[in-house]
């Protein structure tokens, strides 16, 4: 009983940070790729901060990746999804 019931718990804490996983290279390559395609659309109709965006995403992808860097890219995709 005791057996079962430590491993349920075990694995109540482990799972949900298996969704939390650090944010790797490919991570990051994906989500600026797609942050790029919803700010291509946005280019012609609203050009300066479409371009604005890009150049950050640029500086984002500039740097060593970290977990940070797909905060950043989420929050970029957000701003990208409002324009």
């Amino acid at each position: 009983m005791y057996k079962t019931l430590s491993i349920v718990c075990l694995l109540a804490v482990a799972l949900p940070s298996v969704s939390y996983a650090a944010c790797t290279a490919d991570n990051a390559a994906n989500k600026s790729t797609e942050v790029a395609d919803v700010l291509s659309d946005k280019l012609t109709a609203n050009a300066d901060a479409a371009s604005k965006m890009m150049s950050e995403m640029g500086t984002i992808m500039g740097s060593p990746v970290t977990d940070q860097t797909c905060t950043k890219l989420d929050d970029l995709m957000a701003r990208a999804k409002k324009l």
